[in-house]
């Protein structure tokens, strides 16, 4: 009985040692920024390897391919790999590599725009709410706004950011929000941001993504 419990031990022992550690979890980072103002592309690609999403950055085999061309691994930037270049805006992003099978895999985004916006062709004033509506669809879940503010002359900016899902295309300002800014002339452009996720290949990728509205002038008295 001894020797029978002995024996089943042994197996069991050497049946664990040979078990295959289960393989590292891998996050693949992306990011796409497109300037409505110069009808410019950044994208950019980090693959980690690691428990979490702050895992130690690694090569991808054969690369990785944003819309179908290449990208090139930044030096500087550790293993990030980017492709710029001057483009049109259009709403859907693709990244994409082989796997170790040989198999091509594609994670694939989508980026809303804001073709125009206004707060109506009067002056903004401190003393009174204001309303600022856009063009290109109401803010959805995962996205927010920020409105960038610069006045060159007091060198001065401000930053304001808008979370909300639902409703319209527009955003109601209380007259203290307004008071924020100085009186003068500034120059504002809006940030549409979006966080999306999916699982490819069991890589866990997630997109930021961020449309750069052209400027427009704005008088706040």
């Amino acid at each position: 009985m001894k020797f029978a419990f002995f024996s089943l031990f042994v197996i069991l022992a050497f049946s664990t040692c040979q078990t295959p550690a289960p393989p590292a979890k891998r996050h693949l980072q992306c990011y796409v920024r497109f300037d409505a103002e110069r009808n410019q592309v950044q994208a950019d690609a980090v693959l980690r390897q690691g428990a979490d999403s702050i895992g130690q950055p690694v090569e991808m085999p054969g690369g990785f391919l944003y819309q179908g061309s290449e990208m090139r691994i930044i030096p500087i930037e550790g293993l990030t790999y980017r492709r710029t270049y001057a483009a049109d805006f259009i709403p859907e992003h693709s990244f994409s590599w082989t796997n170790e099978k040989g198999v091509r895999q594609q994670a694939t985004f989508q980026m809303a725009a804001i073709s125009t916006f206004t707060f109506g062709d009067k002056p903004l004033l401190r003393s009174q709410p204001a309303t600022l509506r856009w063009e290109g669809g109401a803010l959805e879940k995962g996205e927010a706004l920020v409105l960038i503010w610069e006045n060159k002359k007091l060198n001065q900016t401000v930053p304001m950011e808008i979370m909300r899902s639902g409703g319209d295309a527009s955003i109601e300002f209380p007259a203290a929000k307004i008071a924020e800014l100085p009186p003068g002339e500034w120059m504002l452009y809006l940030v549409r941001k979006r966080l999306a996720k999916t699982t490819v290949d069991g890589i866990a990728a997630e997109g930021v993504l961020e449309y750069y509205s052209k400027s427009d002038a704005v008088i706040v008295r």
